[in-house]
């Protein structure tokens, strides 16, 4: 940050280059802020979120560091100490992203609250409808901390609506329909760079699928598209953004390893890297089956 305040101070083109909104936010993009902690959900077996499951908060290690240790400890993880939040009410984690946390209340999402844990500021809105069941993802953009919630409603006869509610206009917009391919996802979508993306549901559905594919949507162009996963269907896997390696790429996990997958030249995947867990991090090997 230093360095980019002493470039933009050189002559008034260098300044002008400097505040340029889109150089400061690859600027931000490449700064990666420290990482406070993990949330970790149990959703169980049953449809998401028509029922309450646990969450944990999980700190990170905070090497020496006083203010990151400092925001975990004080960090409003659970949405309980927001002066307009009872405690007794249900409300429910529906996604994260950029350090804001997406919430909806009771068993059929009558509202919704986008949470900054750490200032313990929230932004409340209602969904889009309220006697409809919609899957949501937040994408959060850290360079001016605006961010908005995409949301789809599965419709197992017909194209699926989407809409998205930004921050900046406080209000919802019509942005297509999307028509599924795949069992409905029950669970809702994850944020991943500019992209999201929903898992189809072959995990949990008792008519599987043959393949596993995955919904994806460009933030920026709010363009759809689909991909097909390379793992078996039931393996647990993740979607990342990495510009590094092209753009979208698939994490899986499998017997203790982690494996990255990468688009090859033919449209398919490859994989990039493995890790072996118990190589690398050995005192996992101490650790309990449900540690």
């Amino acid at each position: 940050m230093a360095s980019l305040a002493s470039a933009a101070c050189v002559c008034k083109r260098w300044g002008r280059v400097a505040s340029d909104p889109a150089v400061f936010r690859r600027f931000g993009s490449l700064r990666r802020p420290p990482l406070v902690g993990v949330l970790v959900t149990d959703r169980g077996r049953e449809k998401f979120p028509l029922y309450y499951h646990d969450t944990c908060f999980i700190k990170a290690p905070s090497r020496n560091n006083p203010e990151l240790a400092s925001a975990a400890a004080n960090g409003d993880f659970y949405f309980m100490h927001h002066p307009d939040v009872d405690d007794d009410d249900e409300w429910r984690l529906r996604g994260c992203d950029g350090g804001f946390l997406l919430f909806s209340l009771g068993r059929y999402s009558t509202d919704l609250a986008v949470y900054d844990p750490l200032d313990r500021t929230a932004v409340f809105f209602k969904p889009p409808h309220d006697f409809r069941p919609f899957r949501y993802a937040i994408v959060a953009d850290e360079a001016d901390a605006s961010f908005q919630v995409i949301a789809i409603q599965p419709d197992p006869w017909g194209d699926d609506a989407s809409v998205v509610f930004s921050s900046r206009t406080r209000s919802w917009v019509e942005n297509g329909s999307v028509r599924y391919r795949f069992a409905w996802p029950y669970t809702d979508g994850i944020a991943a760079g500019r992209f999201a993306y929903w898992r189809s549901n072959t995990k949990k559905d008792c008519y599987c699928e043959p393949k596993e594919e995955i919904l994806v949507v460009d933030t920026k162009t709010m363009v759809w598209s689909y991909m097909t996963a390379p793992v078996p269907v039931g393996e647990s896997y993740c979607v990342a953004h990495m510009p590094e390696h092209g753009g979208l790429c698939i994490v899986s996990s499998k017997e203790q390893r982690v494996l990255l997958w990468v688009s090859d030249a033919n449209g398919g995947w490859v994989v990039k890297k493995e890790v072996s867990l118990l190589n690398h991090f050995p005192y996992l090997k101490k650790l309990r089956r449900d540690q």
